[in-house]
């Protein structure tokens, strides 16, 4: 059964990987939360669904704003890469708080 197979991986996951895993979330969802609108239903869409679907799904994002697909990847790779320091920045903060406690 596959809710036995949820409950196993679960029960491998060590207490730190958890509050860890945690930390990042909140994280992402702070530097979501005050990254512009447009921008975040943008990255946000890029990574929805799966590998066929997303291809598919890119190329209407592409026509939808109007640009090709590697402007697209462009602006997304760009997102990224501002999401990815702001989540860097966050999990230090938090590391320093954990520390100075």
């Amino acid at each position: 059964c596959s809710s036995d197979l949820l409950i196993t991986d679960i029960r491998a996951v060590s207490p730190q990987d958890l509050e860890e895993k945690e930390r990042l979330h909140a994280c992402l969802d702070g530097c979501l939360n005050v990254m512009p609108a447009t921008d975040r239903e943008v990255i946000l869409e890029y990574y929805r669904g799966d590998k066929k679907s997303k291809i598919a799904y890119r190329r209407y994002l592409g026509e939808q704003a109007g640009v090709s697909r590697n402007a697209l990847r462009v602006r997304v790779y760009r997102l990224r890469v501002i999401l990815e320091e702001c989540i860097s920045k966050c999990l230090q903060r938090v590391d320093q708080g954990n520390r100075s406690a």
